[in-house]
């Protein structure tokens, strides 16, 4: 369905404010936007690079995206990557970082993050990955980390933190496990956490859980209105890849048999967008 600056008639999907940025929607779009309280919607449709600079918008709500860090003039758009069957994305090199709107993670507790990318050859060779993070106003990182370890650290694998950056406050999937993609995959991240009972699960091209941990604390931060997603490190670290899609719920949709029925047929559907076997 082709968008051009008029509103997607769907709930929780809206397309760009400027004319200039073209959005279509795919079927996963479609079934991501039939789950209620879409919060964040991050397509590379919606995003443009001209020679005077980035414009990007939030598919929900039209506000405007924020490159930050001192790569941040690298990051691209490809129209037809076949990584993704064709599909747009958008390279993420190392140290930028891509910012969803101020308040878009504002007083979060539970979630669920969905994310479709590819990672780069030189980041599963390097050090820390870090994929996607809620940052308070100040910069900081506060909350949901979900970082890629490279064959430089001891433990290489996939690390997902809900509500702090270290201890064993965390999943580690172990890259030795063989359950976690290669270089130019594309794959599907699944991050479900569900603060009251503090149960984070992480599926990886499914709706079923790959991992399962209840944690020892519930959430307690961001409390800033302004807090916001970032895709990337934003500071100096390994280079995330490519990014297809990012949708964020406010709740834990694997807290009910409703809500893991909308992850099933979202997942299903983009695999089959993307040629995900």
């Amino acid at each position: 369905m082709p968008i051009y600056g008029q509103s997607i008639v769907l709930p929780g999907v809206t397309a760009a404010a400027s004319s200039g940025v073209r959005s279509d929607m795919t079927q996963g779009d479609i079934a991501a936007a039939m789950i209620p309280d879409l919060m964040t919607c991050l397509m590379p449709e919606s995003v443009r690079i001209t020679a005077s600079g980035f414009e990007g918008f939030d598919a929900t709500d039209s506000r405007q995206l924020v490159i930050s860090g001192v790569n941040s003039g690298l990051i691209a758009r490809n129209d037809q990557d076949e990584t993704f069957d064709g599909h747009a994305s958008i390279t993420m090199p190392n140290a930028s970082g891509l910012d969803m709107p101020a308040g878009s993670a504002g007083g979060l507790e539970s979630y669920t993050a969905v994310i479709v990318m590819a990672h780069s050859a030189d980041g599963l060779a390097a050090g820390e990955n870090r994929i996607l993070s809620i940052i308070n106003p100040n910069g900081d990182s506060v909350a949901l980390t979900i970082r890629r370890f490279g064959a430089q650290l001891a433990s290489p694998g996939l690390a997902i933190t809900p509500y702090s950056t270290g201890g064993t406050n965390r999943i580690l999937i172990l890259e030795s496990g063989g359950t976690l993609p290669e270089a130019d995959e594309a794959t599907i991240y699944v991050v479900d956490w569900a603060n009251g009972a503090k149960n984070l699960r992480v599926g990886i091209n499914s709706s079923v859980a790959s991992a399962q941990q209840t944690l020892a604390s519930a959430f307690s931060a961001p409390t800033d209105a302004n807090a916001r997603w970032r895709m990337g490190p934003s500071v100096a670290g390994a280079a995330v890849g490519r990014i297809a899609r990012l949708y964020v719920w406010p709740r834990s949709l694997m807290s009910s048999s409703v809500g893991t029925q909308q992850l099933t047929d979202l997942v299903a559907a983009l695999r089959s967008t993307y040629g995900i076997d």
